[in-house]
């Protein structure tokens, strides 16, 4: 185990200096359980607890000399489905998709109500996953949708 760490640590500073070198800013370290005698190695040479799963741990490093900007953990994640329908009673469903998104897509809309919400998990990630359907009303009397910025978009009529 020893000179496996110390292969480890020599080749750790190396690649940090190499990454910092080509602007690198966040470092993430996915040590599976079998080699977690490792962790303290990777810490001893400025890396730090993220988060763990029972199969890891995960360790990160900010190499610029500025406050780190990694966010947290997630414990979920979360999606929105939506029903957008025009003054004409016509209406898309979009998947997916978040208001941002949706200005993105050229679709003007106000919030009506969410219509239901449900709560999926073994998602991706391993994380729980929360989809909000919500019910919107187009401002305008058309609806664009831009196929190559939205997962999903059917017409109802």
């Amino acid at each position: 185990m020893q000179k496996d760490a110390s292969r480890f640590v020599a080749s750790l500073k190396a690649s940090l200096s190499q990454w910092a070198h080509q602007g690198k800013k966040a470092i993430w370290i996915k040590v599976p359980k079998e080699q977690v005698k490792l962790v303290h190695v990777a810490i001893e040479v400025g890396f730090w607890y993220h988060h763990a799963e029972p199969s890891y741990v995960m360790l990160v490093n900010w190499i610029p000399q500025t406050p780190p900007t990694i966010p947290d953990n997630a414990s979920h994640q979360v999606g929105i489905a939506a029903f957008v329908f025009n003054k004409e009673g016509e209406g898309k469903a979009l998947r997916k998709g978040s208001y941002e998104k949706f200005r993105k897509k050229q679709i003007d809309t106000e919030f009506v109500q969410v219509v239901g919400f449900r709560d999926g998990h073994n998602p991706p990630f391993k994380k729980s996953d929360l989809l909000f359907v919500c019910m919107l009303r187009s401002v305008s009397s058309n609806i664009v949708v831009q196929d190559t910025k939205i997962s999903a978009a059917k017409v109802h009529v």
